[in-house]
């Protein structure tokens, strides 16, 4: 079936949804990386999120999972200034190592 891996990716951004917003709420803040546990918590955790999304379908886990924060951000307010596009960058960035993670997780476990 074509529309499982599809299905299972749609499953991954709701969770990863789900998952940025619980984030920016607790934190009550606008974007998750506000959030004053960003690094040592939401981040890694997104990096454990990514190696069970890895697993099922792969690297692009990683990209769902770090970029489901854009409209989290932009529910929040955050897009309407003038430094999204330097957001988006910077979301890119952080998913790279996502990316290497998943990667890493289909290969291994």
């Amino acid at each position: 079936m074509t529309t499982r891996p599809a299905i299972r990716a749609a499953a991954l951004l709701l969770i990863a949804l789900l998952y940025w917003t619980l984030a920016s709420r607790l934190a009550g803040v606008a974007e998750p990386w506000d959030a004053r546990a960003y690094w040592y918590g939401w981040y890694p955790g997104a990096l454990l999120l990514s190696a069970i999304g890895g697993r099922v379908i792969g690297w692009r886990a990683g990209a769902i999972v770090i970029a489901a924060q854009a409209p989290v951000m932009w529910i929040g307010g955050a897009a309407s200034g003038p430094l999204w596009p330097l957001g988006l960058a910077i979301l890119t960035a952080l998913a790279l190592p996502a990316v290497v993670v998943a990667a890493i997780a289909r290969r291994l476990l």
